[in-house]
């Protein structure tokens, strides 16, 4: 992916959450693959490209339900800021209880990242950034001149709640200064 880098944006149920098939060439990224493993893997196989990686925004439900799915499939690992890696086996963190849906776990090989991390999937940096806040454990994602940025940043300067658990509005608010220096010179691509 050190070339031409293209996005391929999903809209998956239930609650509208954005998510990402990232390539260049014939190998892909899949950005936070909250549900519909059929159309991911359908959208993956229409664009000629091999998944080699899952990239998780945060822990919330609407972000990894489809995680396992996608990692079992293409044989990938799961990379999450390393704070938030307990919510994908845990319903009441993750919020699918709180939020009235079927419990959602999530059991697959697991990578924690933290800010600065510099990952090299499909030829190319992926850099992490941390951005705490909306969970404990929210990170972005630096690829190329594309900004992915889960519930931490919005479109027109709206972000996550902060009612769920480990949200935290005082941490979230310094995230988003943090992000500032990013969000002018970058693509922006938000999880909703």
């Amino acid at each position: 992916m050190t070339q031409d880098i293209h996005v391929k944006s999903m809209l998956l149920a239930p609650i509208g959450t954005r998510c990402y098939l990232v390539y260049s060439g014939r190998d892909a990224i899949v950005i936070d693959p909250a549900s519909s493993p059929g159309l991911i893997i359908e959208n993956a196989a229409l664009a000629n490209v091999v998944v080699k990686a899952i990239l998780l925004t945060h822990g919330h439900f609407d972000h990894i339900g489809a995680a396992k799915d996608i990692a079992d499939k293409y044989g990938v690992p799961v990379y999450i800021g390393r704070a938030d890696v307990a919510m994908l086996t845990n319903p009441l963190l993750n919020a699918s209880l709180a939020c009235g849906m079927m419990p959602v776990s999530v059991s697959v090989p697991t990578v924690g990242v933290d800010d600065g991390d510099k990952l090299t999937i499909c030829g190319t940096n992926v850099v992490v950034i941390s951005t705490p806040g909306h969970t404990a454990g929210s990170v972005c994602y630096l690829i190329g001149d594309c900004l992915f940025t889960g519930d931490t940043y919005f479109a027109h300067d709206c972000y996550g709640r902060t009612d769920l658990p480990t949200g935290d509005a005082d941490e979230l608010d310094r995230s988003l200064e943090k992000l500032s220096q990013y969000v002018s010179k970058y693509k922006v691509y938000p999880g909703h």
